[in-house]
This record gives structure tokens, sequence and C-alpha cells, in this order.
């Protein structure tokens, strides 16, 4: 049980150092790495989906597909990655391992799609880092520098904005302003896709690098534990030996 309270007690601290990190972290200026892309409607296409690379190259890279939306094929990325769909049919979520770019880069994804109803979709992206974090670059605390020299902040769940996030206008013209989609069937009027959500993938293999991490530190504990009382018990000797 000592053993476990000691790993509870790093764990917890640990935790509490990375988010006062997080809160005391100064804004910072964003590079741009996405670009509208438009399509017809039933009409493969291929999108590039742009990706910020900040100080760290992440673990895996995940492309959450927004409804109305379906993958049609992936492509062999840059920098060693591969590609995967989830689940497979219809696949709502491509999932990148297995690769590297340099740090505060752009990286470029293409995935063929097809959009079955007019609107704005889309494309969030979902980092996870070696350390396990799991991060949407940039980040809400992330800022622009506009050509006509005033900034603007990142403003992640608003509405549809190409300077930081990976859109798709599907049936409409670039720079289309999102709309409510129509209730029933397809829709009538340019709506937002629903790729504003959060990837589960990531967080489960999360949980699992957290829990194997964790378990092995609680046997290490244990084990040295055992080897400390050991040294301590009187051991009893055999006829013939002396102490």
């Amino acid at each position: 049980m000592r053993g476990a309270r000691v790993t509870w007690r790093v764990f917890a601290a640990t935790a509490l150092t990375a988010a006062a990190l997080v809160a005391t972290a100064p804004p910072a200026a964003a590079h741009q790495c996405t670009s509208p892309a438009q399509m017809e409607i039933g009409k493969p296409t291929t999108v590039s989906v742009g990706v910020t690379i900040e100080s760290t190259s992440p673990k895996y890279i995940s492309v959450l597909i927004p409804t109305g939306m379906q993958v049609d094929h992936i492509f062999p990325a840059t920098g060693g990655w591969t590609g995967r769909i989830f689940p497979p049919k219809p696949g709502n979520e491509v999932l990148y391992e297995r690769g590297s770019f340099a740090p505060f880069s752009c990286a470029y994804f293409p995935i063929r799609l097809t959009a079955t109803a007019r609107g704005v979709y889309v494309l969030s992206v979902d980092q996870m880092l070696p350390d396990g974090q799991v991060v949407r670059l940039p980040s809400s605390n992330d800022y622009f520098v506009l050509p006509n020299g005033q900034t603007t902040h990142v403003t992640p769940g608003g509405p549809p904005n190409p300077l930081f996030e990976q859109i798709v206008y599907a049936g409409v013209p670039v720079g289309t302003a999102a709309a409510p989609a129509a209730r029933g069937g397809a829709a009538s009027v340019p709506n937002r896709g629903g790729g504003g959500g959060t990837s589960w993938l990531l967080p489960v293999l999360t949980a699992v690098a957290v829990g194997a991490g964790l378990g092995l530190l609680w046997f290490a504990l244990r084990a040295r534990d055992r080897r400390a009382k050991g040294k301590g018990k009187p051991r009893r000797l055999q006829l013939g030996e002396s102490d």
C-alpha cells in the first residue's frame, strides 16, 4: 500500500505542475498551416489537411471527419506516417502514426472525401504528444498577426475560421458563413459539419499509456519495499553455520 500511495502522489504532483504551466503560459504567435478547400456534392475530392506542428512532433495525429462527409481514400503521408480509418465503415476518424515532423512546421495529410450534403465543414485535428498530452493546435492561447498589423485570437468552438481550422466548402462558395442545418434530409442551407468533437482514440491511447506507466512504477516500488524488508529480517542459521 505504501508503494501505491507514493505512486499516486507522484502522479498528482505531475498533473498539478502541468496544469500550472498551462495556466501561466503567455500568449504565443501562431503560424498558419490551413487553407480552405472546395468540392462539389457527391464528387470525391482530395483535401490536403493542414496540421500545425509546434515545438514537439506528435506521436499520433487524428483527423475527425464531420457528419455529412465520407472518407473514400487515404494516402501515405510524408515523414513516414501511416494512416488508418476508424471505424472502417463509415469512417469518422483517420489516425496517423509512426512518423515525425520538424518543430514549428506545417504538416499536410491528403484525404479523399465526398460530401453528401451542401454546407461548410470543419476537419478538426487532435494531436497526442510523446508525453501523452492531447492537444488541438493552434490553442486558445495563440493569436495570429493579420496583414494590416492587427491581431486575432484563436477561438475554438466559434464560427468556422479558415485562419486556424481546416475548412471545406461543399457546394457553396469559399467564405460562406456557416448556418444551422435544415432539419430532416440533406441540408438546404450552409451548415457546419460535426467535426468539432473530440477524438475517442487518443484518450484511449493516453489512458493505456498512463495505466501501463503507473503499473510499472507500482511494481517497482513494491519490489523495493520487499527488498528493504528482506534485509531487515533475522536469518535462521543452519547447523554448523556461524553468524
